[in-house]
């Protein structure tokens, strides 16, 4: 189990952009992993996009969403997302 939520934290990291020139690349570098699919998700008022991927092992599914702001991972059997990415202004 540890495994699979490692794999998918991984890609999760690897894939993100926040750099709009990062952002605008028109496919994933990878194949998505075994019972996974890539999707992008980007937010203007975040200010991030992201190639991430959506997974259905059976026993449970996990796919991103933008909580606030910050990219998080959700579980099908576990509660609130768990942020992964966030998304700080820049002060002067």
């Amino acid at each position: 189990m540890n495994s699979v939520r490692s794999t998918i934290w991984a890609s999760a990291l690897l894939a993100s952009a926040t750099i709009p020139a990062m952002a605008d690349e028109p496919a994933p570098s990878r194949p998505p992993i075994d019972k996974c699919a890539w999707e992008k998700l980007s937010d203007k008022t975040v200010g991030l996009a992201a190639w991430t991927q959506r997974c259905d092992f059976g026993f449970r599914q996990i796919h991103f969403e933008f909580a606030g702001k910050a990219l998080a991972i959700k579980y099908s059997d576990g509660g609130a997302a768990d942020p992964l990415v966030e998304v700080f202004d820049i002060k002067p």
